[in-house]
């Protein structure tokens, strides 16, 4: 097994600080964070009831057929305006 050895050469000018310095990500909304719920049967974004086996039930149709996510994941998959 052999190991390489990688030496770094930095300007004598620079500082660690500005070496190390990370940007912080972009924070988005806060409306775009919270969970959406997209009934299958009805065809768009509902609100459901929670139910003890982790099944989301549509509170329109009475059906278990809910895909969930962020409201624009849902948007662009299932193609709602």
């Amino acid at each position: 097994m052999t190991m390489t050895v990688t030496k770094v050469i930095l300007d004598p000018e620079m500082n660690f600080s500005d070496f190390a310095l990370v940007s912080e990500p972009k924070k988005e909304e806060e409306s775009s964070s919270p969970v959406a719920y997209y009934c299958k049967n009805c065809k768009k974004l509902v609100e459901v009831k929670h139910t003890k086996t982790l099944t989301f039930i549509c509170k329109e149709c009475q059906k278990d057929k809910i895909a969930f996510g962020t409201e624009k994941s849902l948007q662009s998959f299932y193609h709602i305006n």
